[in-house]
């Protein structure tokens, strides 16, 4: 665990660099920007007589992002909407689920020229459909739906630009973890155990909400190349409660965007969550894909 928070913490120090100077105040444009993207990603691997073996597979991912800034000499306030959702077949098998993420953020930020500027945000995170764990035999385990769980977070603290497009925050959040069903709070899937929102003090009753309150660090790295070309967008965020603070919550979540010709596209996303009272194992998806993606506006 100490590894991953540790390469974590380099990584981030990598995409810092030196400091920059900040733009000067008249090439900045205040007032209000939006953007919307979407796209549609496909992999098909096809195999037919092949003497080596293999696999035919067929995956299509989708997503669509929305994003407002309001911009002011004194403050700036960003809320994003995301939505991704993905199939995979393998072989002749069932279709399943590749990706599934809804996530809705709010952070309005106070720019006093200090060391560090005030923040206070909010987020909401969920998925659009049904999870399951696949076991070795082959069978099905339901441990997700729609709002089943979902993770609320509100924060507030002091951040400060470290250099262009790096962002770091530290501050308190209260993480509120919710289930409408008592079957999703706590879950046994062929002996991994899952705790969505079951108190491991209380076991004699399953409980539907869990709050923890603790120190998070934020670091955000979001930047483009060659007129919008390349693109990398990478989030860190560590969460320590105040009860248990040798415990460090840790959610990475990275992505790269090569523009080949005209809507075509090439992406990588990666995400790495580590997080002992859900499950006590490193959870790590990655995704590659070659697909179509246009900017709306």
């Amino acid at each position: 665990m100490r590894r991953l928070v540790c390469c974590a913490l380099l990584s981030c120090a990598l995409f810092a660099g030196p400091v920059h100077a900040q733009e000067p105040a008249d090439s900045v444009v205040y007032g209000w920007d939006q953007s919307l993207e979407g796209g549609l990603g496909f992999t098909q691997t096809e195999f037919e007589n092949y003497a080596k073996g293999g696999e035919s597979s067929l995956t299509w991912t989708s997503f669509l992002a929305y994003k407002a800034i309001e911009l002011r000499p004194t403050r700036e306030w960003k809320s994003e909407a995301e939505g991704q959702f993905g199939q995979t077949r393998l072989g002749d098998g069932d279709i399943r689920k590749a990706v599934d993420r809804i996530r809705l953020a709010s952070l309005h930020t106070w720019k006093l020229g200090k060391l560090l500027d005030p923040y206070a945000g909010v987020e909401a995170r969920t998925q659009f459909a049904k999870g399951y764990v696949y076991t070795a035999s082959g069978d099905e385990i339901l441990v997700s739906k729609f709002a089943n769980p979902l993770e609320l977070t509100q924060r507030l603290g002091g951040g400060r630009v470290l250099a262009q497009g790096l962002v770091t925050r530290l501050g308190v959040a209260f993480n509120e973890y919710i289930v409408t069903d008592d079957y999703y709070a706590l879950i046994d899937t062929a002996g991994v155990l899952l705790r969505y929102t079951d108190d491991i003090e209380t076991l004699d009753e399953l409980e539907k909400f869990r709050l923890d309150t603790g120190i998070e660090s934020l670091t955000d790295y979001e930047r483009s190349f060659e007129n919008d070309r390349y693109k990398v967008k990478s989030m860190l965020k560590l969460f320590s409660k105040f009860e248990d603070p040798s415990r460090v919550k840790v959610e990475w979540t990275s992505k790269f965007t090569a523009n080949l010709i005209s809507f075509v596209n090439v992406m990588l996303e990666t995400e790495v969550l580590y997080d002992e009272e859900i499950v006590k194992r490193t959870q790590l998806k990655e995704i590659f894909s070659i697909g179509l993606s246009k900017t709306f506006f």
